[in-house]
């Protein structure tokens, strides 16, 4: 017994330093190697690449479901692979592995070509993107982010074209809702219209499905101007808040511009001034339509399109007296002007009079050299006093002018989207008087006109906020700078 217990304890002596060398070598030799397997130092160097993903694809087949796809190769052999789908903020929705199946290509397994098909039927609305990756048997992993994106909602049928357009947020001080938007649709566009008269244009919600109402203002090879109806805009939009799609390339469609639902009921009156001749048609409900008086101009260079201008001094246009264009509590009035004179005698540059011989509703004005320090000075008078902005016109310029009741015995003067002047005062109390663009009709001893041009008034009988004001002002200076395009889709 004893002559066996002796080898025994020394075979046992003996293979306990041997796994004692064995550990030591594992410690200092193998586990930094395997530690360091994510880098790119190590498996190259000894001659093993890392997978290869190419090829790739990510096409949105129906509104529930999405096919992503690449050819995949590994010297040795590929481990895994999948994609990782991303929303808009970089946030990980879903992982899906993708599989060697053959649903691409030939059908045989092992032809590196792998795919997956992936229901979105539950995503919310969203662009998504799609990161690629792949890991061989020895854990080296590549990643191919950005390699495809999608984005979920519907499509408008029939037409061969849609892009994303997102309203930037910077000259957005809070929410706005309802707001007419003007979208400058750019050549690019035009060229891929069927339609001669290019009606084949849609403007729908983030979803890509629900119609927003929209009015043409203009459209040619060359672009066009578009009002479109924003349900909301958000001073701090997540997703797709602030988000729209024109979609374009329709055969057979018919004109969807709609101009009455673009505009809300609180507008009583919206002039274009865009017509090639009497009358300046109004794009609301009231149809408060302006008639020429004389030498007016139309089709003249305007900021959105074209405008009005007035040459001589009997130029005015008229819109018949009308119970909606009254102000008498709060209300707006805006409008762009440009001349290239100040005024220069003892009559004042008439901009918008409502007022006879009888009584003043309102007469927004630039003043003549017999208002003294006040020459020049953008004024309301309201039949009793007369209040001042404290701002003057400058010639060769366009400028936006905008003045809002508030509240009881509180008006606000803009200019180019900012406040200049808040002062006590109201409307006037004299209703029964038609509306003067341009002029005053001769109604108070003498023609007192505007020479220069006038481009989009709009009458509210609410007070537009000053983020209105500020925004308004910013999609029609800056149109480009307030919307970013997306790429073309082809559906």
């Amino acid at each position: 017994m004893f002559l066996i217990e002796q080898p025994i304890k020394s075979i046992i002596k003996r293979e306990k330093k041997h796994l004692f060398f064995s550990l030591l070598f594992f410690l200092i030799i193998v586990l930094p190697v395997f530690a360091q397997r994510p880098s790119f130092e190590i498996y190259p160097l000894s001659g093993h690449p890392w997978p290869t993903i190419e090829n790739t694809s990510v096409n949105k087949v129906s509104d529930s479901l999405v096919t992503v796809g690449a050819r995949i190769t590994d010297i040795s052999s590929v481990y895994s692979a999948g994609v990782i789908i991303k929303d808009s903020t970089g946030n990980p929705k879903e992982t899906q592995l993708l599989y060697d199946d053959g649903f691409h290509q030939d059908g045989d397994e092992g032809d590196s070509v792998y795919g997956a098909l992936i229901s979105i039927s539950n995503y919310p609305l969203d662009t998504f993107t799609v990161d690629f990756f792949a890991t061989d048997v020895f854990g080296n992993r590549a990643n191919l982010p950005n390699a495809g994106s999608f984005t979920t909602g519907g499509t408008l049928a029939g037409y061969s074209y849609r892009r994303k357009i997102t309203i930037q947020n910077e000259q957005i001080d809070s929410d706005l809702a309802d707001f007419p938007l003007l979208v400058s649709i750019p050549s690019d566009i035009a060229s891929k219209m069927i339609d001669t008269e290019f009606d084949d244009i849609r403007f729908t919600k983030s979803d890509g499905q629900t119609p927003l109402p929209y009015e043409k203002e203009t459209m040619s090879a060359s672009g066009g101007k578009y009002w479109v109806k924003i349900p909301n805009i958000y001073v701090s939009p997540t997703g797709r808040q602030n988000q729209i799609y024109v979609y374009y390339g329709k055969t057979g469609d018919t004109n969807g511009s709609n101009p009455v639902n673009v505009w809300d009921s609180n507008f009583k009156g919206v002039w274009h001034m865009h017509n090639t001749s009497s009358p300046a048609t109004d794009s609301t409900i009231n149809a408060n339509n302006g008639t020429q008086f004389n030498g007016v101009t139309f089709r003249a260079t305007g900021k959105v399109n074209s405008a009005t201008s007035y040459p001589n001094t009997t130029d005015y246009l008229q819109v018949n007296d009308s119970n909606s264009l009254d102000l008498t509590g709060n209300g707006t009035i805006s409008l762009w002007v440009k001349t290239s004179t100040l005024p220069y005698n003892t009559t004042d540059y008439e901009l918008v009079f409502k007022r006879n011989g009888s009584g003043t509703n309102y007469q927004f004005f630039l003043a003549g050299i017999q208002r003294s320090a006040h020459q020049n000075e953008l004024g309301l008078y309201n039949g009793s006093s007369i209040y001042w902005s404290g701002w003057s016109i400058s010639i060769d310029n366009w400028y936006q002018v905008t003045i809002a009741r508030t509240g009881t015995n509180s008006m606000t003067f803009y200019v180019n989207g900012a406040p200049k002047n808040t002062v006590a005062a109201n409307w006037g109390t004299y209703l029964n008087s038609p509306l003067y663009i341009g002029g005053d009709g001769n109604t108070v001893g003498g023609y007192n006109k505007f020479p220069g041009t006038l481009d989009e008034l709009r009458i509210s009988n609410i007070a537009r906020s000053s983020p209105w004001i500020k925004f308004e002002y910013a999609n029609i200076s800056q149109n480009d700078n307030e919307l970013t395009w997306g790429g073309e889709e082809a559906l």
